[in-house]
């Protein structure tokens, strides 16, 4: 257990090693900023603020690849200015950015406006618009398809301050509005159906055309909340996707596409890490999707696949790749900085094992079975003891 000395302590020489780059970069010109962060926390440990295991893992944790390249200069107050100049402009609306209370409530928000929406739309399918029944209802469509095309396009018509979130309103919308046209008009329901019908399910269909729709638009608003659903629908294509019930989450995919989920997201991952190493300013709004989304849908499906427990027959294949995979996973994490997406790969290798463990012990009795599980969660927890902070540290 921590003591309130220590957490008071820890929280202090996180604050200064954030500082310490700003600090100390004014006379230290020729040191990397990685060698400054380290002097800093050596001398902390020697003055005993930090032990020398919190110095190992705050060291860890805060000095990055970038920190060993990156050289500090000298600093001035118009090249601050120049350089806070610079971040304003470069500031978009990634993922991270509407994670405060305020902007969560924003979305919980326009979650609400969409399901009274839609409660709108099942309305007036059901004709319960009886004083305005004598206008067609192509024209109800039309006037809402309009605005919500101008809330993607122009929401700054609407309201400057709250843009995007129009925007993010619209984009879900105007899905709404395209199935009510498409099912009050049948002959366009007829040429829909066979657009989609081209022999594979067609919920992996609509997901590719998904996929293509907020792609477009996480490039169009420069934004990762966009790019999210994107790596959704890249997942949904390989038939993969998250359900919500009262009271139960779970992850769903069809059995007769395992090799799909597997494979499919095993290559989505190898390119998008290639890309990612060569040119990352093309995967920036797609990052969190497909690091964490497509991350876990290939576990999961590894997972599934790799279990003594599904399929035996098939098992021993799909257990070959997952131990391959964990080892490219770790040459990826110091590599390539694929910290993430690697750290996600060790957590469900973590459970894979354990599987394993169980099943091949309670095959040889009940007690022999317990004795293997306790000796395998024993020796997990003391790796995670020692090498737990590759993966704690590394799941922002």
């Amino acid at each position: 257990m921590f003591k309130i000395q220590n957490i008071i302590k820890y929280f202090f020489a996180t604050f200064l090693i954030l500082m310490s780059g700003l600090v100390f970069a004014q006379n230290n010109s020729g040191k990397t900023i990685a060698d400054i962060k380290t002097e800093l926390i050596s001398s902390m440990e020697k003055d005993g603020y930090l032990s020398s295991k919190m110095a190992g893992e705050v060291s860890q944790k805060y000095i990055t690849e970038a920190d060993k390249r990156t050289v500090s200069k000298p600093i001035t107050a118009q090249a601050a200015q120049i350089e806070q100049a610079q971040v304003a402009a470069k500031s978009k609306s990634g993922w991270k950015d509407y994670l405060s209370l305020i902007n969560f409530i924003y979305v919980v928000a326009v979650i609400a406006f969409l399901v009274a929406f839609s409660g709108i739309i099942k309305n007036i399918i059901a004709g319960l618009w009886v004083f305005i029944v004598a206008v067609p209802v192509i024209v109800y469509q039309v006037v809402f398809l309009s605005i919500g095309l101008l809330g993607i396009f122009r929401p700054d018509l609407i309201s400057v301050s709250q843009q995007f979130y129009i925007a993010l309103f619209c984009a879900f919308a105007n899905l709404m509005v395209i199935g009510w046209i498409i099912t009050t008009h049948k002959k366009l329901e007829e040429f829909i159906h066979k657009l989609f019908n081209l022999g594979i399910p067609v919920s992996c269909v609509a997901s590719f055309y998904g996929m293509l729709y907020f792609g477009a638009l996480a490039y169009f608003y420069d934004s990762s909340i966009f790019g999210f659903f994107a790596a959704v629908g890249l997942s949904g294509v390989f038939s993969f996707g998250l359900y919500y019930m009262p009271g139960v989450l779970f992850l769903n995919f069809k059995e007769s596409m395992m090799p799909a989920v597997v494979f499919g997201h095993l290559a989505v991952l190898a390119i998008y890490t290639y890309v990612f190493k060569n040119h990352p300013e093309l995967t920036m709004n797609f990052d969190a999707g497909i690091q964490y989304y497509c991350t876990i849908a290939m576990c999961v499906g590894l997972l599934v696949a790799a279990s003594p427990f599904y399929k035996r027959e098939s098992a021993l294949g799909y257990a070959v790749v997952f131990i391959a995979l964990f080892a490219a996973a770790a040459y990826g994490y110091y590599m390539y900085d694929m910290k993430v997406v690697s750290s996600i790969i060790f957590a469900f290798f973590i459970l894979f094992v354990l599987e394993w463990i169980g099943y091949i012990g309670y095959k040889s009795g009940m007690i022999i079975g317990a004795i293997i599980i306790g000796l395998g969660l024993y020796g997990t927890a003391m790796l995670l003891e020692k090498y737990g902070s590759m993966i704690m540290l590394s799941l922002p």
